[in-house]
């Protein structure tokens, strides 16, 4: 039940922005914009308060030593990560700037479309909670790297109509957060032996490829505007589509993992 239960949890992040950001937006407007970190800060408290006291202990009592074997499925889809995020970071960037410019919407009317972005991502995290687990990690994975190149690949057909630009980022939203969500316990089943390092390697992974995308997303969109940012980012989701049917569903990389019984086991206390 890991894709019930990550989508569940990535469910309180939309929601968290669906409530903040117009509790940010009315504080900001009574008092200044120093008043949402306030809130942040206490916020934060109370998080780690609840942590603290709601949490069992899991520290190891000794030492448990957790090889990670960097197998080719693994490599390849530490590079699907990547691709997922640069192509996703790609429009991130500009899609505002795309919105103003060629929309002609206002920084008020964006502040607005927020609400959309949120609602889209909601509806990404329920579908992979409701079925990820009976579809499979890695067809979920697949289908939202699919629908992410056609939503990247439409943008550069929307012209100046709102209503299309509206589905089209919707289905992209949609689909970008069917894909994160659906890879990180995809990721968690591919090395069992050591799941917290290549969870981390996973986020390292992600997180350059959103440095990578920000580096190049204005570049691309000055030179060729939404569609070229749509069609670059399709192609890095084409190659990730690509690379990710070289990788088995979890269920064959056990026999893999298998053939080293010594170095499993030796991450068992």
């Amino acid at each position: 039940r890991r894709g019930r239960v990550l989508g569940i949890t990535e469910l309180t992040w939309s929601t968290a922005l669906l409530v903040t950001v117009p509790v940010s937006g009315f504080l900001i407007a009574a008092t200044s914009w120093r008043a949402p970190f306030i809130l942040i800060s206490a916020m934060a408290v109370i998080g780690t308060i609840a942590i603290y006291s709601g949490f069992d202990n899991d520290r190891p009592t000794h030492r448990i030593k957790k090889p990670l074997e960097m197998t080719a499925s693994r490599i390849t889809i530490l590079a699907v990560t990547l691709l997922f995020s640069i192509a996703a970071e790609i429009v991130f960037i500009v899609y505002g700037q795309w919105l103003e410019e060629s929309l002609g919407l206002t920084v008020a009317a964006i502040g607005v479309f927020t609400i959309v972005v949120v609602g889209a991502e909601l509806i990404g995290e329920a579908l992979t909670a409701w079925i990820a687990d009976r579809v499979g990690l890695h067809r979920m994975v697949l289908l939202g790297l699919l629908v992410s190149a056609v939503s990247y690949a439409a943008l550069g057909i929307v012209g100046g109509t709102i209503a299309i630009a509206i589905v089209v980022v919707i289905t992209w939203l949609v689909s970008f957060e069917i894909t994160i969500c659906s890879t990180i316990p995809l990721v968690s089943e591919l090395a069992t032996e050591s799941r917290d390092r290549f969870l981390s390697l996973l986020a390292v992974l992600f997180c350059m490829g959103r440095v990578i995308g920000a580096l190049v997303a204005q570049p691309i969109y000055s030179a060729g505007g939404i569609a070229a940012s749509g069609w670059a980012a399709a192609g890095c989701c084409v190659l990730a589509t690509l690379l990710l049917l070289r990788v088995p569903p979890p269920g064959g990389t056990r026999g893999h993992d298998s053939h080293h019984p010594t170095r499993v086991g030796a991450s068992r206390p």
